[in-house]
């Protein structure tokens, strides 16, 4: 067993710690946001609803391309690995490899080999936290929802 980490395993790393602080920035600076927002007397309950899971899933989107992007810039490195695949790899398969990580679907059909693989094993759990934080955001919501529809009826 080689412990000898070179330039590129650092940079993964790096790259790949870049990646979650974004993410979970982006995700807590929108949370936030959102929530404020929906706290506004003006807004109607359904209406909110659909505003929180649109703003949650495009939240989700971005994240999922920001990783594909880290992806990429990743295999621009020497001996980053690769990603194995029945054809050559673009940029939207790295998308969705990215996206059946970040929502731990993982189909399988597309691989990552060599040291690329510790993104995507850092972006399984990113993406796991994120999306619980998400149905918290929402189960909040609709509680919420739910105390106010009955303190109506009262």
């Amino acid at each position: 067993m080689d412990m000898n980490l070179t330039f590129t395993d650092f940079a993964i790393v790096g790259i790949t710690v870049l990646a979650v602080i974004i993410a979970v920035t982006l995700h807590h600076e929108v949370s936030t946001w959102m929530v404020k927002r929906l706290d506004s007397p003006s807004q109607q309950r359904h209406r909110r609803m659909l505003y929180l899971i649109f703003t949650l899933i495009l939240t989700h989107i971005a994240q999922i391309w920001l990783f594909a992007s880290a992806a990429h810039v990743i295999l621009m490195l020497p001996d980053s690995g690769s990603i194995v695949y029945s054809s050559q790899v673009n940029f939207l398969d790295l998308v969705y490899l990215s996206a059946v990580t970040f929502t731990t679907l993982g189909y399988g059909d597309i691989l990552p080999v060599g040291s690329i693989r510790f993104l995507f094993g850092t972006l399984s759990l990113t993406g796991f936290t994120l999306i619980t934080w998400s149905a918290s955001i929402t189960f909040l919501e609709m509680q919420r929802q739910w105390k106010e529809r009955l303190d109506s009826r009262l």
